[in-house]
């Protein structure tokens, strides 16, 4: 089991409703910054030019450690890839990812049936770049096109050297609600469901304390509030199960009980 991992600081926030980067020329991508999950961003069809996002770009050049979309309707047959560049005809990459499943290995229809499907792609080394694409090959969609509901460039990634503590837990919550009638008839108004994960990491040193966990909950605190959180990131079948987009929920002290040895606690929600 990998220890659990934290992205963070969403660099896409800096492109919504503004006219100063590449997003500007590309009004049919404007779903794509929103962060609304449902209102996705959609393909004329499913040609290869259909199913690629280019020539884009972050404000300031940022240096991003992993690309995340969110909401998506690929198929477990589905493929991206990733590409970096100064040259706005990718002439010279900076990055590369390759060819990549959309999916972990080992995910089945039966264990991402329900649940949002979010692709996630962890750079080899962070790269920053003028201009990116995102290639996707998904010709045998039964939808007939691909759909996205946010795309997010994560500038930074946390993993405790010490992996979360037992007792970490992930729970589906419910916001409907129930009214009864004198009868004892119920009556329900119902929202859709969504997931929490509940973690505590201890054994955490100065360092991994304050130029990890700090941060990124100063971070998540803010405006920039969105973050990708897997439990295990060499899961296969259950990666979707134990993967999601989120924010944080519920912001902990952190705490050193001994010398130099440091512990804190993290509450994500689901964004849907």
């Amino acid at each position: 089991m990998s220890n659990i991992l934290l992205a963070y600081d969403n660099a896409t926030y800096g492109a919504i409703n503004t006219s100063i980067d590449g997003w500007a020329s590309y009004a049919d991508f404007a779903p794509l910054k929103t962060t609304a999950l449902a209102h996705r961003w959609q393909s004329a069809g499913l040609a290869t030019a259909d199913m690629r996002i280019t020539t884009f770009g972050w404000v300031g050049a940022p240096s991003i450690a992993c690309i995340v979309l969110a909401n998506h309707n690929l198929t477990l047959a589905a493929t991206v890839r990733i590409m970096a560049s100064n040259d706005p005809a990718f002439g010279t990459l900076v990055y590369d990812s390759g060819t990549v499943g959309a999916f972990a290995a080992g995910v089945t229809a039966a264990s991402r049936a329900g649940l949002r499907w979010n692709f996630v792609h962890r750079l080899s080394a962070p790269a920053a770049a003028a201009y990116w694409r995102i290639e996707m090959s998904d010709a045998a969609n039964p939808a007939g096109f691909l759909a996205i509901g946010r795309l997010a460039g994560f500038t930074s990634i946390w993993q405790p050297t010490i992996n979360m503590s037992a007792g970490a837990g992930i729970a589906w919550e419910s916001p409907s609600e129930a009214q009864q009638a004198l009868s004892g008839a119920e009556w329900f108004i119902d929202r859709e469901p969504f997931r929490t994960m509940q973690f505590k990491v201890d054994h955490l040193t100065t360092a991994d304390a304050m130029g990890g966990a700090f941060d990124l909950q100063r971070v998540a605190a803010g405006a920039r509030r969105e973050v990708w959180l897997q439990y295990d990131p060499s899961d296969g079948v259950h990666s979707v199960r134990r993967s999601l987009f989120g924010r944080l929920r519920k912001l902990s002290a952190i705490e050193e009980p001994y010398v130099n040895g440091h512990t804190t606690a993290f509450e994500v929600k689901e964004l849907i």
